[in-house]
This record gives structure tokens, sequence and C-alpha cells, in this order.
């Protein structure tokens, strides 16, 4: 439709045998609307990173325990318009026992940062109040250290373009969708008589 391909960056394709190509350092299933759109006009890069860790990548993450999560001088209007997403999550999970998760979470939602709550490729962040009323502009940042893309290393990006091509040339990412096809069709986890059938998929 006319919407969706203004999300992608591309005229409507009316005919099948010639797609539309997205715009914006972006490819693939991993930067599709379904994948980065959040549910408001933020664009909660928490949520996106646990999605990347637990569904691409299998990483196993536990709720946070006793930990302050709402404090709510980081969703004011006022911390809305001094400083950017990115920058009021890192404030929010700076602390030790914050970061044993958030290490692992916050890169792959910062580095979809230069896509809007809807998906659309941007290079400002406009923010918003509650009520919708426009705040300010802030710089966007989406290079990321401490990415565990694979096994046994951490890795850096420029974008969300170059973590999913890590991805897409590791073997973490791989292995992981060979486990959610196979719990797909088995309807359970996989155990470790799977291994050998894990394996040769």
């Amino acid at each position: 439709t006319p919407q969706v391909a203004a999300i992608y960056g591309h005229a409507p394709v009316t005919d099948p045998s010639s797609p539309g190509t997205m715009t914006g350092r972006r490819k693939g299933l991993f930067m599709r609307g379904p994948v980065i759109v959040t549910e408001s006009s933020e664009t909660h890069p928490i949520l996106r990173g646990v999605k990347f860790n637990t569904r691409f990548l299998c990483m196993p993450m536990g709720l946070p325990s006793g930990v302050m999560t709402s404090n709510s001088q980081f969703f004011t209007d006022e911390a809305r318009k001094v400083s950017s997403t990115r920058d009021r999550t890192t404030a929010l999970t700076s602390e030790n026992n914050c970061m044993a998760c958030h290490g692992m979470i916050n890169p792959y939602g910062f580095a979809l940062e230069n896509f809007d709550s809807m998906g659309r490729f941007r290079t400002i962040e406009k923010a918003f109040s509650k009520d919708g009323t426009f705040l300010a502009n802030h710089p966007i940042n989406t290079v990321v250290t401490g990415l565990k893309v694979d096994f046994g290393s951490d890795s850096t990006a420029t974008d969300g373009l170059d973590v999913v091509d890590q991805m897409v040339n590791s073997s973490r990412a791989p292995a992981c969708f060979v486990q959610q096809i196979s719990r797909f069709y088995k309807i359970r986890n996989e155990t470790s008589e799977d291994s050998c059938m894990l394996a040769q998929m």
C-alpha cells in the first residue's frame, strides 16, 4: 500500500515482478516494520534490544529483580526536551546491577535508533510531549560496542544494518533460527536428545 511503501522509502508497488527496494540503510526481515515498530511515539530501545536478544539470538534473559525501572525524571516532558531517547535510556540503566543485562540489551536498541517508532528511517530524533506537542530535535547516535552477536566475542557496529550483517554472518543467529524452527514444529523446547538433529539442520 502507499502507506507501507512510504515507511520503507519507495514508491507503491504495482507490479509484483518488480518489487520496491527499501531505503535508509535497511535490508532483510530484521529491519521490517513488524520487528522494529513500537507502540508509541518513542522507539523503546530496551524492547527492541530484548527482542533481538531473545527471539533472534536465543539469549536467555530473566526479568529484572529489585531494580527501579520507572524513575519518573527520565519520562517527563522536560527530560524528553533535554535528552535523546538513547541518553535517557543510558542514564536509566547505568547502574551496575542493571548493566548485567542491559549491557547486552541496549546496544541492539541503540543501533536501531535511526528508525522511528513507525519504522521510518530518520536522521534526527523528534521529541514530543505526551499530548503530542513538539519539544525538541536530538541528534542520533547509532554506534554501539559490546554486541554479543557471535559466540565468545564482542563486536562493534555503526548502525542496525551493520548489526544485521554481523548476525547473518555469525554462528549464533543461524543456530537460533534452527532452534526456533524446531520449537515451532515440535511444540516444545529442544533437549539434549535433539542435538544431532539440530546440528544437521
